[in-house]
């Protein structure tokens, strides 16, 4: 997902000095697929630290608590998820970018692992909107939409502001009502129906 040269620096950077992957790092990737897979309410520190293969210790010298432990695996995913999403849609050029998005959306829907956007269902199991959790998750879809009006002013430059800000929007909840509904009923055709959905939308608003 993200870029080769940088992968391999921040990989070395995290192994130690015989080259082994750092006890962060593998809590945090054992983080991702627990937490991912089954809720972070339904998985417990004790789980993630044997599914990573370390101490106990090595949790709390890395991390203060789960909430912290959370926190950081959403930071760390929102990074990767941006970046692999980026990277789909400048494979585009500038004039088919913002549909550009919902065909990463399919190729995302029909991997194994898919269980719909760990940002959403992070807020829906959080009470407390003021928690840091909830907070990294609104920004993700806050940066998603930030992406996604870049893309829609390269493809369409005469739309104005305000235009621009609604469009962004309304792409961003498809988006996100895509990966809903792929998660719950299944991956055919819903993000070649949501593309087509923005492609009327976007077609609307350039007349």
């Amino acid at each position: 997902m993200a870029n080769r040269t940088s992968q391999s620096r921040s990989a070395r950077a995290n192994q130690g000095s015989r080259g082994r992957v750092s006890a962060r790092d593998r809590l945090l990737k054992a983080a991702d697929e627990l937490f991912y897979a089954h809720g972070i309410g339904a998985v417990g520190i004790d789980r993630v630290i044997a599914t990573a293969g370390v101490a106990k210790m090595s949790l709390y010298n890395h991390f203060d608590s789960k909430d912290d432990l959370v926190a950081a695996w959403l930071e760390h995913r929102h990074d990767q998820w941006m970046g692999w999403l980026r990277g789909c849609v400048a494979k585009a050029p500038p004039a088919s970018r913002p549909l550009a998005v919902f065909d990463a959306l399919d190729e995302w829907f029909h991997t194994d692992d898919f269980r719909g956007c760990a940002f959403i269902n992070v807020a829906a199991e959080i009470k407390d909107r003021r928690s840091k959790a909830f907070q990294i998750s609104a920004a993700h879809t806050a940066e998603l939409n930030s992406a996604i009006r870049l893309w829609i002013a390269e493809s369409q430059p005469s739309l104005s502001d305000s235009s621009l800000d609604r469009s962004a929007q309304e792409l961003t909840m498809l988006v996100a009502g895509a990966i809903l509904w792929a998660a719950m009923h299944g991956p055919d055709q819903v993000a070649g129906r949501a593309r087509a959905s923005a492609k009327r939308l976007l077609t609307d608003r350039a007349h």
